[in-house]
């Protein structure tokens, strides 16, 4: 889903005044992120921690709810669940 990647990005850029390189740079850490979580089934957000920015950013994607939603589906088969009172 590289329209939904660029949106997320964009979103980032206008919202959080990121640079476009570095909202880049986070994405990727991002997708990593994810894909760790998926490794160790840290469905219910738990187990890992994210970075500020990779928090920041994942944050605004879960605003997105149908986007994220569709997304999650697609990448994990199912929802990965976030608990904002663990991440302060």
């Amino acid at each position: 889903r590289k329209a939904g990647a660029a949106k997320l990005v964009t979103r980032c850029i206008e919202l959080l005044s990121w640079r476009i390189d570095f909202a880049m740079n986070v994405l990727h850490a991002y997708k990593e992120f994810m894909a760790c979580k998926l490794l160790v089934k840290d469905f219910d957000g738990t187990q890992l921690e994210p970075s500020i920015p990779v928090y920041q950013m994942w944050s605004q994607h879960i605003l997105d709810t149908k986007s994220y939603q569709e997304d999650c589906k697609l990448l994990f088969g199912k929802m990965m669940h976030y608990d904002p009172n663990l991440y302060k």
